[in-house]
């Protein structure tokens, strides 16, 4: 039981650092500095 409460935060953690890796990216792109507005 142990490594499966391990497993979900681990899961968790992974997903909180995608979101907020897409949520920086959206926002460098609304104000124009992202990579998709050179």
């Amino acid at each position: 039981m142990q490594f499966y409460c391990i497993q979900i935060e681990y899961i968790a953690a992974e997903i909180k650092k995608q979101v907020a890796a897409r949520i920086a990216f959206y926002a460098n792109d609304l104000t124009g500095l992202g990579p998709a507005c050179n």
